[in-house]
């Protein structure tokens, strides 16, 4: 079996800070509406319950924290944290509808 190499276009060895990384990880928010009014009341209960270990208060203070980053890659990074320290799988359901839901502020156009 060949093996196939991909390759980046623009990128450099000091990535992040060049290329087509950089477009991404710098990526600010399109708009300032909290995070948490992109999930219905039902999600909320859903991600408490399967993230959060049933503790409202830990995913109300996860959501402002998160409320504070400006980037994708800050955004990202918090979120990668939260779900490895909570052993959360990252391709689970609820992690991967979670991590898309907040990509969607970030690039609107692309979903």
């Amino acid at each position: 079996m060949e093996n196939v190499i991909f390759r980046r276009e623009q990128d450099t060895s000091a990535e992040p800070n060049t290329g087509t990384l950089k477009k991404i990880n710098d990526r600010r928010r399109k708009d300032d509406t909290p995070f948490i009014s992109l999930f219905s009341d039902r999600e909320k209960s859903k991600l408490i319950k399967k993230i959060f270990n049933r503790d409202a208060s830990q995913f109300m203070a996860f959501m402002s924290e998160l409320n504070t980053k400006l980037t994708w890659h800050e955004a990202y990074v918090i979120i990668d944290q939260e779900l490895k320290k909570r052993k959360i799988d990252l391709f689970s359901e609820e992690a991967r509808n979670f991590t898309d839901r907040i990509y969607k502020v970030f690039f609107p156009e692309e979903i």
